[in-house]
């Protein structure tokens, strides 16, 4: 059986070429990401991988963190909705997993963290789960359209009828737009908005690379929506939905989502991913429907190094957090922001 071995995709140049033959690979797995959270976290590569005949065959992709609250822990892969472990088959499988488990003892983590893997122990409970959307992409337009329910086709036509245009934004400038929108959208959920800085990482390493698609919607001249997506080989993820609260009746989050859609249709790739949704957030799951997109599970497993077992976690995207953070100031929102994430996930 073959080993596997650990390797930084920040610092090695042929990684990507590798991953991009593989079909299972996206962009969660690719060094791109890597390097947006190593950039801005202070994360550290650590991904294991099996190779035969100089091809990558598996890969388990983590990241280190460091933090005073969860101290050192492992991630696959930190601020990403799911990344799977490519396995080319079940020994590999329990090479990584086995090879993950010496390598955390050895650096002495406090856990590690599987997302939206397979799980690696058939009887092991999962964490914390979600779900997930994917839409099937295809040529036709039409039949796309056909598939999209009916509220939100007449979503898409109000936009439309009310004058809202979409344009592509894949610049420092586009990027400035939409991180405007999206600090006004977080401080309406009550949450606070990664920092700026974040988001020229994904300008820097994932936009500027040809890795993604940025929509900006407006209506006479004024943005009032945007969407960030990311896509490697035939697959594409819905990352970012940004919008000003006071011009949600015009219905711009419905024109950029199906420009988007339209967009990667006529580019080939074939599935179109929503992310995760949180189980109680009934809204936001029935909008992704609403798109014609197949639900699925998408699973979290946590094994903890001193209770030497997998255990249970909480999705904490809502809570009494929310209520404290809305009503704090936009300034006071952004500065938490730039502190919090630093020790999430």
């Amino acid at each position: 059986m073959a080993s596997a071995e650990i390797l930084n995709p920040v610092e090695d140049d042929s990684y990507d070429r590798e991953l991009a033959a593989h079909p299972e690979a996206g962009i969660f797995h690719s060094s791109a990401w890597a390097k947006v959270i190593g950039r801005e976290y202070g994360w550290k590569a650590a991904f294991l991988v099996i190779r035969r005949k100089g091809k990558l065959c598996s890969l388990l992709p983590m990241m280190e963190g460091q933090s005073v609250f969860k101290g050192k822990r492992a991630v696959s892969i930190p601020f990403a909705d799911f990344c799977p472990v490519l396995a080319e088959n079940e020994n590999d499988a329990k090479e990584l997993w086995s090879r993950a488990l010496v390598l955390g003892r050895e650096r002495r983590w406090k856990y590690i963290e599987l997302r939206g893997s397979p799980r690696v122990r058939p009887a092991a409970t999962p964490s914390v789960s979600f779900w997930g959307h994917i839409l099937e992409l295809g040529p036709d337009e039409n039949a796309l359209f056909d598939g999209v329910d009916s509220s939100a086709r007449r979503a898409v036509r109000k936009a439309r009828d009310c004058g809202v245009v979409v344009q592509r934004a894949e610049t420092i400038e586009g990027v400035r737009i939409f991180y405007r929108l999206h600090c006004k959208t977080r401080k309406k959920h009550g949450l606070p908005p990664q920092p700026w800085s974040f988001f020229s990482n994904i300008y820097e390493h994932i936009l500027s690379k040809g890795f993604g698609l940025l929509l900006v919607a407006r209506c006479e001249g004024k943005p009032i929506s945007s969407a960030m997506f990311f896509h490697w080989g035939k697959q594409a993820i819905y990352k970012f939905g940004a919008s000003d609260p006071a011009s949600d009746q015009l219905r711009g989050n419905n024109l950029v989502m199906w420009e988007g859609i339209t967009f990667y249709s006529k580019s080939g790739v074939h599935q179109l991913h929503f992310g995760r949704t949180s189980r109680n957030n009934d809204g936001l799951r029935r909008y992704k429907l609403g798109w014609g997109a197949r639900e699925h599970e998408i699973e979290y497993q946590k094994f903890d190094f001193r209770a030497a077992r997998f255990v249970s976690d909480k999705d904490r995207a809502e809570g009494w957090h929310n209520q404290i953070f809305n009503k704090i100031p936009a300034a006071l929102l952004r500065a938490a922001g730039g502190i919090l994430y630093r020790h999430m996930e």
